[in-house]
This record gives structure tokens, C-alpha cells and sequence, in this order.
């Protein structure tokens, strides 16, 4: 190594030198926090999309009414009530199919209940509308829904 050989500037070379380094880090600096505020903007942008298809009204009508099965409401009923539906209204094979999966008994009432309206009641999804729609026309979208649907429920 030569002792005497300098590589970094003095003087003026080293100001021009340190003031082309600050521009170039400002410019550097300015993509990236760009590039950040794209980026926080997309994600507001798709946790709005996600949160706006996830909530609204849905308008659905059952295939089969409830008081077919049962004179109370399904809400009201027990885990046992719900289960002697199951029993009584079910095939044996699809009953026994189910009890096969996890034994009906071990079943929590949540559990009975959603069997009852997919394997019984069998809700029928006629329309869905998103969050922005159903607050910004929310009394439109009822009024259609009563004029389209017979027996909507929301």
C-alpha cells in the first residue's frame, strides 16, 4: 500500500462529492416512500374490497319451510329436539353417514342446527348485495326484494 495515496477528496471535490451523495440519497428516499404509500394505499384499497363483499344484505328464501318440522322456531329448539328432527326426517343411510363422521350425540347444538337448515330447510340464496350497497340503498333494496321474493327473508 502506498501511504502517501489518498482516496477520498478535500476541499471542494469532497463538498461536490458529499452534495451529489445527498441528491441521490433524496431521490432514493423519495422512490421508496412512494413506493410505501402504493402500497399502504393497495392494502386499504383491498381491505375495503374484502370487508364490502363480506357484509350486506342477502335475500334467501327456504326450500323447505321450518314448520314442517317442528311447530317451534328452530332458534328456540334444544340440542335434543334438534337431533330427534335429524332422526325422524333424514334417511338412514345420510343419518347414519353423519353419525359415521362424528356421532350425533357429541354434536353441539350449533352443530345440529346448521345440519337442519343444509340437510332440511335448504336456504335458497336469491340475491346478495355489498356493504356500500346495502347502507347507501338499503330501503330501495328492501322494496325490491319485497316485490321480487314471495317469502323473503333478510
Amino acid at each position: 500500500m502506498n501511504p502517501n495515496h489518498d482516496h477520498f477528496p478535500e476541499g471542494d471535490a469532497f463538498r461536490r462529492s458529499l452534495s451529489g451523495r445527498y441528491r441521490t440519497a433524496s431521490i432514493w428516499q423519495a422512490l421508496f416512500l412512494s413506493a410505501l404509500v402504493i402500497a399502504i394505499i393497495s392494502l386499504a384499497a383491498l381491505l375495503y374490497n374484502v370487508i364490502d363483499g363480506a357484509f350486506g344484505y342477502v335475500a334467501y328464501e327456504y326450500k323447505n319451510d321450518p314448520a314442517e318440522f317442528t311447530p317451534k322456531p328452530l332458534d328456540d329448539l334444544n340440542q335434543q329436539e334438534l337431533l330427534a328432527i335429524l332422526q325422524a326426517n333424514l334417511s338412514s343411510g345420510a343419518y347414519k353417514k353423519l353419525n359415521n363422521e362424528k356421532p350425533m350425540e357429541q354434536r353441539s347444538k350449533a352443530d345440529l342446527y346448521t345440519l337442519v337448515l343444509e340437510r332440511l330447510i335448504q336456504i335458497d340464496t336469491k340475491q346478495t348485495w355489498s356493504m356500500t350497497e346495502s347502507l347507501l340503498r338499503g330501503e330501495e333494496i328492501r322494496a325490491e326484494v319485497a316485490d321480487k321474493y314471495p317469502q323473503p327473508k333478510f
